[in-house]
């Protein structure tokens, strides 16, 4: 027991004590290396010391060329013989000859581990070996992700902004583990925005006001509870739910201002200048590729329905300023359609994040830029190759989605078999009941399951041909929460026609918490709800620009769940 609470914590850890596999994995591949008849006892103990893990047969790369046909251009085989087809490497399969003995354990929910691999061709390759979910779906939406990226690259507006998201190897070993390549020199958005003490008590002041605020407007009788009873608990769904209904966007606004307010403006943007020297050229150019990655992921993100995008799974590389995205559990939409506390919003698009690319107006800047990329994509056959892409989740929908399924029936959602989505491997309080062990029941939901991932297909194909952004997220509420009482103020937050007799219009105004430039409160950012009678497919400047809306408006970002850190 002792050893196994050591291996959770962080940090590193001993090959051997992680895994006793590999002790007796070293053995068998020393004893077939060096056959015990050859030498002597002693030298043989010596000898299997120094040897690294050995493994029993080559494990070709990601990155390793595919193996030649025999006889393709051996000696003998003719004409020509001897001579590999021309851009082909004439070198053997990259394998792997061993691990380091160290790894390191990351402090997130299921404890991935880096592994170090040594490999035939004198290199070194870095895996984080993940279990406990199903990577599958990371590696469907990387290569639907690079899919984006060529189409592009040959599109002269995307091409001139530098608009892809960087793409990463991602190995399934089975459907409950998974190596996935590391992004060296990167850094969680998390750390580089709370990186001092300091710091950590105004993170620990704003998550106090934003609880305080969700406690206080779910029920006063809860505030009472709180003052006279010790450290009141999180917020849970039910709270959220009756904030839903009770908090006005005015005054969610209001304190959604003094909650940004404990961490101060511009974190992110002083800490690119620190890492650049607070050199202007440097500086410069790390922020145009932050701005551009912002763009590109907001876009690959929103069609693929990508959400839980809290600051531990956005990654930033000081060096470049680049953008990298990990985790993509919550896809095609499952954090708004099955979470019990729904995700509002399409994209991460922060007051931090745009607090980074001033003077200049963060969202003048991203918006011809998220309106260049929504035209590419919609273009015919863009979406006619990224439909076919997406035909992968309709032929064998990952495992994780047949839970979802049934969590949605579960739930008694109006979408519960036809509709929707969801990841329960996230948050474990929407569970549901427990595992499904009849065989019948095991035939339902994978019946369910396929049906999930149609209709999760359908809404990524309604994005595409750009239908209004508000029009498909109640649609993707309404699976999960369209029979609950609260469904009607989630509609009325989501279309941004205020309800509950908030003023909506001045409310809005300046509600991105950056500069006077980037108030909200102009017409062209009210484009959500000034577009809503609109039957037809929007343009791509309306579609970013309703997208943008939905991203920055305090109103909803007042109503996130508190572990998304809105407020950062």
């Amino acid at each position: 027991q002792r050893q196994w609470e050591a291996l959770q914590a962080a940090g590193a850890r001993s090959l051997e004590m992680l895994c006793p596999w590999f002790r007796s994995y070293e053995q068998a591949a020393a004893d077939a290396a060096t056959p015990a008849a050859e030498i002597s006892a002693p030298l043989h103990r010596h000898v299997r010391q120094r040897l690294l893990l050995l493994p029993s047969m080559a494990f070709a790369t990601a990155s390793s060329p595919p193996p030649a046909e025999p006889g393709m251009y051996g000696l003998g085989a003719g004409a020509g013989a001897g001579l590999p087809p021309l851009g082909t490497d004439d070198v053997a399969p990259v394998t792997v000859a061993g691990f380091r003995r160290m790894v390191t354990v990351f402090s997130s929910k299921q404890r991935p581990k880096l592994l170090t691999l040594y490999c035939s061709d004198l290199s070194t390759r870095e895996f984080v070996v993940k279990g406990g979910e199903d990577v599958r779906l990371d590696e469907r939406i990387l290569q639907l992700y690079d899919v984006m990226n060529g189409l592009a690259s040959f599109d002269a507006a995307c091409a001139r902004r530098s608009l892809r998201v960087p793409v990463y190897d991602v190995i399934p070993l089975s459907p409950t583990v998974g190596m996935l390549q590391f992004v060296p020199q990167t850094r969680p958005l998390q750390d580089c925005l709370v990186d001092s003490p300091e710091v950590s008590e105004q993170e620990a002041q704003a998550i106090e006001q934003y609880a305080d605020f969700i406690r206080a407007a779910a029920s006063v009788q809860q505030q009472q509870q709180q003052q006279s009873g010790a450290t009141a608990p999180l917020p849970g769904p039910r709270d959220y739910w009756q904030m839903y209904m009770r908090a006005d966007a005015a005054n969610t606004v209001r304190h959604f201002k003094q909650v940004v307010a404990c961490l101060g403006p511009g974190r992110l943007r002083a800490f690119l200048l620190r890492s650049s020297g607070h050199n202007p050229e440097l500086f410069l150019s790390r922020r145009g590729a932050l701005s551009a990655g912002l763009a590109a992921g907001s876009v690959w993100g929103y069609l693929a329905g990508v959400g839980d995008r809290h600051p531990a799974n956005l990654l930033l590389q000081p060096a470049t300023g680049r953008l990298v995205h990990i985790d993509f559990g919550y896809s095609f939409g499952s954090a708004t359609q099955v979470l019990p506390i729904p995700e509002l919003v399409p994209f991460r698009l922060t007051p931090q994040l745009l607090g980074a690319l001033q003077p200049h107006a963060g969202r003048e800047v991203l918006t011809p830029a998220l309106a260049a990329a929504l035209a590419t994509f919609s273009a015919p056959a863009a979406r006619q190759l990224l439909a076919a892409v997406m035909e992968v989740f309709l032929r064998e929908p990952v495992a994780d989605w047949q839970h979802e399924a049934m969590v949605l029936r579960g739930a008694g959602g109006a979408g519960g078999g036809a509709g929707g989505a969801g990841s329960g491997s996230g948050r474990s309080e929407q569970s549901g009941s427990g595992g499904v062990a009849d065989e019948g029941l095991e035939d339902d939901g994978r019946v369910l399951a396929a049906r999930l991932a149609r209709t999760r297909v359908v809404i990524a194909l309604q994005k595409l041909a750009r239908l209004h952004p508000s029009h498909i997220m109640v649609e993707e509420l309404r699976c999960r929460h369209g029979a609950m009482p609260h469904f009607q103020a989630l509609c009325t937050i989501v279309r941004g026609d205020g309800g509950g007799g908030g003023d909506v219009g001045s409310a809005v105004a300046g509600s991105d918490g950056g500069s006077r430039d980037e108030a909200g409160g102009r017409m062209a950012y009210r484009a959500r709800y000034n577009l809503l009678e609109r039957s037809g497919p929007l343009t791509p400047e309306e579609q970013a620009r309703c997208l943008i809306d939905l991203a920055t408006d305090f109103a909803i970002l007042g109503r996130m769940y508190l572990g998304w850190r809105p407020y950062m």
